[in-house]
């Protein structure tokens, strides 16, 4: 969380500190156990595989986009790539939490977190993100939402059974937002626009100032 914020301080704002701090932690990141060089993946340790390489290869994109660095456009493109050939399931269309041969569950925030990288990655060419980006957002939409009840939160496993979690409706939100920028495709954008509208309407408590982290009922 914190350098996805250092990240947005350094190319929306131009920080020079945040920059400095962003690249320090990088290369800790990177020098780190967690990540895997020779096999080009990020370690699950305490996590599931799909957000652990989700969210930290959307990270280092967006560094590569800032700085053109080399070493950030290697890591994300491994992390881009074991996502893709280890964790996508061609066949249902999104993507599993974890490898086989674990039972695959098809969570909605973790494929939400996978889409916003793989945008990333499409746009740098990494072959079929944006086939796999694409056919993960369809999944969203078609498979887990439901008007009335918000995003079941998976497909498979125990979250089958919950639906209307903040975690889902908000990744889900950003990924369609960020697909409508991407590819100028409205109803991208208007289904962001109504995950934005089921938040307001059913998470956001006006006395406390601020989101449920489910629907009450």
């Amino acid at each position: 969380d914190a350098l996805e914020a250092l990240v947005y301080a350094a190319s929306e704002r131009g920080d020079r500190e945040a920059g400095a701090l962003l690249e320090k932690a990088l290369d800790r990141l990177l020098a780190g156990p967690r990540w895997d060089r020779e096999r080009g993946l990020f370690r699950a340790d305490g996590e599931s595989a799909l957000p652990a390489n989700a969210r930290r290869a959307r990270l280092l994109w967006d560094a590569h986009a800032l700085t053109r660095e080399a070493r950030w456009r290697e890591a994300a493109e491994g992390s881009s790539l074991f996502m893709l050939k280890s964790l996508y399931e061609p066949g249902v269309g999104a993507f599993s939490l974890s490898p086989r041969p674990a039972p695959p569950v098809f969570a909605a925030d973790a494929n939400a977190q996978a889409v916003l990288a793989l945008l990333r990655a499409a746009a740098f060419g990494v072959p079929g993100a944006a086939e796999a980006a694409e056919k993960a957002l369809s999944f969203l939409q078609t498979r887990l939402y439901d008007p009335l009840l918000g995003l079941q939160h998976s497909s498979e496993g125990d979250g089958a059974s919950v639906c209307g979690l903040l975690s889902d409706a908000a990744w889900t939100a950003l990924a369609f937002a960020a697909a409508s920028q991407a590819t100028g495709f409205k109803p991208h954008r208007e289904f962001s626009d109504a995950l934005l509208r089921f938040l307001f309407q059913e998470l956001w408590e006006r006395d406390g100032g601020g989101f449920l982290d489910r629907v009450t009922r």
